[in-house]
């Protein structure tokens, strides 16, 4: 039977085997060759700027539509048929017109080190990028909330002066407790079986959900992919109904309603639990609560920790950008024809 063969690709990086290559460059300094060139070329035109998996453009679309003014959005071609965006924007009526990135939201050193807008290898990626910029610079300047969804404050609600002087209503007489619907064990019974249906509903709804493959993966997929990449096991999300009793109880019933029936079943909790490589992350990661929706609270629970993946591998490369740097830059590739 023939062996299977294994891609280079599907192998976990070692980065074990740059430091001791770049430590040998060090002690014995060689040229390096048209494919380690070419290899180094291409890792750093890899390398683009995180856009997460949120609909930017759609945000500032809702931004402007609440607060006035139409982003224009104009894509440049890039060398090595890549892709920049600008994203041209009037923050108020009075104020000059900005385009996003610029050198405070989004540039970043090109291959000479010098501050420009990043290139990307898909349009579409170029154009968020470009508006995820504007929102980020309306966030910080306390233009819009930074929750990432709301477009306005919340506004204050309002008191009524003569709040203090309406008097209250006696309270209504108790009704036997034969009469209260908590304390007839079938009623109980019925909300359990009432709230375990929600949920097998909605875990339902979430495996239908996962089978859609659109253009841009879920969290839990880039999770994955990160995770593979980084060698790290890809992890489990484990998510269980929020526990929400209600104020009336004794802390005696609130323990125990914690155990037995959820007062929400539409809200959960999730952690991604890593299982032996738990120590290898920091403690609590991937950790939400009170998400509404399963499969919501699922993806949150991704996208915590699909930002520490991403810190993760920034930090590596910058690691090996380091080490490359004490080499020395690569020497031009060879041009067609010459030997």
């Amino acid at each position: 039977m023939a062996a299977t063969s294994m891609s280079i690709l599907d192998e976990p990086v070692d980065y074990r085997d740059l430091k001791e290559w770049i430590a040998e460059q060090e002690r014995n300094p060689k040229p390096l060759s048209p494919l380690q060139q070419r290899a180094i070329s291409d890792l750093r035109r890899s390398i683009e700027p995180e856009i997460g998996n949120r609909d930017w453009v759609s945000l500032m679309n809702r931004y402007t539509q609440a607060h006035g003014g139409t982003p224009a959005f104009i894509d440049e071609p890039a060398p090595e048929e890549r892709w920049t965006y600008r994203c041209l924007f009037k923050p108020t009526a009075d104020a000059e017109q900005m385009a996003f990135p610029n050198p405070e939201a989004g540039f970043t050193p090109n291959e000479q080190g010098i501050p420009a807008a990043p290139s990307f290898s898909r349009k579409k990626d170029a154009k968020q990028y470009a508006a995820k910029c504007c929102i980020e610079w309306l966030m910080n300047g306390g233009y819009m909330p930074t929750d990432g969804t709301s477009v306005e404050f919340p506004k204050p609600l309002r008191t009524s002066r003569h709040a203090t002087s309406t008097p209250t209503p006696a309270p209504a007489a108790k009704k036997p407790k034969r009469d209260n619907p908590d304390a007839n064990p079938d009623n109980r019974a019925q909300r359990r079986a009432a709230a375990a249906a929600a949920l097998a509903a909605d875990d339902n709804n979430n495996d239908n959900s996962d089978s859609n493959d659109d253009d841009d993966p879920p969290a839990t997929k880039r999770v994955e992919e990160k995770c593979r990449l980084l060698n790290f096991a890809i992890p489990h999300y484990k998510i269980t109904p929020s526990l929400l009793p209600t104020d009336s109880t004794t802390t005696t019933e609130r323990e125990t309603a914690s155990f037995t029936t959820p007062s929400n079943p539409q809200f959960f909790d999730g952690r991604a639990d890593f299982g032996a490589d738990a120590i290898k992350v920091p403690e609590g990661l991937g950790r939400v609560t009170n998400v509404y929706g399963r499969r919501n609270a699922r993806e949150k629970a991704a996208e915590e920790v699909l930002v520490w993946l991403l810190a993760e591998e920034g930090r590596r490369l910058a690691e090996v950008d380091e080490m490359m740097a004490m080499v020395g830059g690569p020497e031009p590739l060879p041009q067609a024809g010459e030997a």
